[in-house]
C-alpha cells in the first residue's frame, strides 16, 4: 500500500481497511519514536539512525568501486602484455635421408625443454578509447542511481513519519468520539430504564459507539501492522501533531530553490545511459578496423642427445609489427553496434518523455499547492460551522426544543469535519513537501523542515 493508498484509506470515515504495511517501511526498521506534542527532533533522529545502519550504503560504496575499476581495467589495455611460456617433455624425430644428408635416416626420442617470452605493446587499437567513455558513463550511471537510492529512502522516511502522524491524530478524534459516546450510552440507558427517553435512542447511539469502536479496531490494526513492520513497539509512539503556526509557515518553494530539470539526478543518469551506449555501439564498429603492436620474443630451446647428435641448445629473438585484421565476421560487429544503437535511441526518448514530465508535474504541482491550501481553509470553515451547529443544538436540547438523536448526530458532524480536516492539513503538508523536493530534492535538509513541522509554538 503507497502512502496515497493509505491517506485515501484514512479518509474513509467507516471503511473496512487493508492491512499492509507502508511502502518502505522495512527501512525504518531500527526505531521510530513520535515527538510529544510541543516536541521536535524525532524525525531528524529516525533519519540519522537509519541512515547510519542503511546495509543499502555499503552496496553503493562497493558499487561505486567497481564502476571505477571498471576504468582502470579499461585503460590498462594500453599497456605491454608479457607472456612467459615454458615447456618440458619428450620429443620424438623421425629422419629420411636423402641428397646429401647431415643426418642418417632413422627416428629416436630425446628430452626437450622450451622457454619464450612474448611482448605485445598494442599501437593502434580504435576500441580502448570508447571502452572507456563506456566505463566512464557506467561509473557515473551508478554513482547517480546510489544518490536517488538515498534520496528514495529520505522520501519514504518523511512520507511514513507524516503518514504514522496523521493516523495518530485521527485515532485521537475516535477516542475522543468513543468515550463521549460510552458516557452518552450509560446515561441513555438509564433514561430508557425510567422510561425517559425511547429505544431507539438507545440503539441509535450503540449503533453509532460500534461504528466507532470498529473504526478505532481498523486504525489499530493498521498500525500495529505497520510498527511490526518497522519493529516499533506502539508504547514508543507517543501523540504526535503538527503545529498549525509552523506549517502555515512553511514557506512554498522560491525559483532560486528549483533545480534545472535537466539537472536533476534521474536525468543526469539518464543522459549518462545515452552515452554508454554510444560508446558501446561505437566499440562494435571499431571492432571491424584493424589493430598493430609490436611484437617481441626471446625464445630458447635444449635437445637432450638424440640418435642423430649430441645436445642442442639454441636462442631465437625476433621482433617485428604484427597487424590484425578481422575481414570477416559474419557481420556480429555491425549487428552488435546496430543493437546498441537502438538502445540509445530507446534511452534518449525515454529521458525526452521523463523531461516533459517532470515539467508537466512541476507546472501541475503549483496548481495542486493552491487547491489543497483552498481545501484547508474550506474546511475550517467547515469545522466552525460544525462546532457552532453542534452548541445551538445541545443549547436547544438542554431547552426542550431538539431531539437527543439530533444533538449526538450533530456532536459525530463536529468530530468527523475535525478529522477531515486533520486529513487535509496533512494533505497540505504532504503536498508541500513533495513540490519542495521537486525543487531541490529528498535530502537532509528537507528532513528537518520537516521535522520543525512539530515543533513547539512560540
Amino acid at each position: 500500500m503507497t502512502t496515497q493508498d493509505v491517506i485515501q484509506t484514512a479518509r474513509s470515515p467507516h471503511s473496512s481497511w487493508s492491512m499492509r504495511p507502508i511502502k518502505a517501511a522495512a527501512a525504518l526498521a531500527c526505531f521510530l519514536t513520535f515527538p510529544a506534542q510541543g516536541t521536535a527532533g524525532s524525525l531528524m533522529e529516525v533519519y540519522n539512525s537509519i541512515m547510519a545502519t542503511d546495509p543499502s550504503a555499503q552496496m553503493v560504496e562497493y558499487q561505486n568501486k567497481a564502476a571505477e575499476q571498471t576504468i582502470v581495467t579499461q585503460k590498462r589495455n594500453y599497456l605491454p602484455k608479457i607472456t612467459l611460456t615454458a615447456r618440458g617433455g619428450v620429443a620424438y624425430q623421425k629422419i629420411r635421408e636423402s641428397g646429401n644428408p647431415v643426418f642418417p635416416s632413422g627416428s629416436g626420442s630425446f628430452d626437450r625443454t622450451r622457454a619464450q617470452l612474448e611482448l605485445d605493446q598494442p599501437i593502434y587499437d580504435p576500441t580502448i578509447r570508447p571502452s572507456i567513455d563506456a566505463a566512464k558513463a557506467k561509473a557515473r550511471q551508478v554513482e547517480i542511481r546510489g544518490a536517488l537510492n538515498t534520496e528514495m529512502l529520505t522520501r519514504d522516511i518523511i512520507q511514513d513519519y507524516l503518514t504514522l502522524a496523521r493516523f495518530r491524530e485521527l485515532t485521537d478524534s475516535v477516542d475522543r468520539v468513543i468515550s463521549r459516546l460510552e458516557s452518552e450510552s450509560a446515561a441513555i440507558a438509564k433514561k430508557n430504564d425510567a422510561k425517559i427517553a425511547p429505544i431507539s435512542d438507545v440503539q441509535s447511539v450503540k449503533l453509532s459507539l460500534a461504528a466507532m469502536k470498529r473504526e478505532r479496531t481498523n486504525f489499530t490494526q493498521y498500525m500495529n501492522r505497520a510498527l511490526a513492520t518497522l519493529g516499533v513497539d506502539s508504547e514508543n509512539i507517543r501523540t504526535a501533531s503538527l503545529n498549525s503556526d509552523a506549517v502555515n509557515g512553511l514557506s512554498d518553494p522560491q525559483s532560486s530553490e528549483e533545480l534545472d530539470i535537466d539537472q536533476k539526478a534521474e536525468m543526469v543518469a539518464l543522459r549518462a545511459e545515452v552515452e554508454e551506449y554510444a560508446s558501446q555501439a561505437l566499440v562494435e564498429k571499431k571492432r571491424s578496423l584493424p589493430t598493430l603492436s609490436v611484437y617481441g620474443q626471446d625464445g630458447y630451446i635444449k635437445d637432450g642427445n638424440s640418435p642423430f647428435g649430441g645436445a642442442i641448445d639454441q636462442d631465437l629473438y625476433e621482433v617485428g609489427l604484427v597487424l590484425k585484421w578481422n575481414l570477416f565476421d559474419r557481420g556480429l560487429n555491425r549487428s552488435k553496434a546496430r543493437e546498441y544503437e537502438y538502445l540509445k535511441l530507446a534511452k534518449q526518448a525515454e529521458l525526452k518523455a521523463r523531461l516533459i514530465e517532470s515539467e508537466r508535474s512541476r507546472k501541475a504541482s503549483k496548481d495542486i499547492l493552491a487547491a489543497s491550501k483552498q481545501n484547508v481553509a474550506d474546511i475550517a470553515d467547515l469545522v466552525e460551522q460544525n462546532r457552532v451547529l453542534m452548541e445551538s443544538s445541545a443549547r436547544a436540547y438542554e431547552a426542550g426544543k431538539e431531539t437527543y438523536i439530533n444533538t449526538i448526530n450533530a456532536y459525530l458532524a463536529s468530530e468527523a469535519a475535525v478529522r477531515e480536516l486533520i486529513n487535509s492539513r496533512h494533505d497540505l503538508v504532504m503536498t508541500k513537501v513533495d513540490t519542495k523536493a521537486q525543487a531541490g530534492g529528498w535530502n537532509k535538509a528537507l528532513v528537518e523542515t520537516v521535522d520543525s513541522l512539530f515543533a513547539s509554538s512560540k
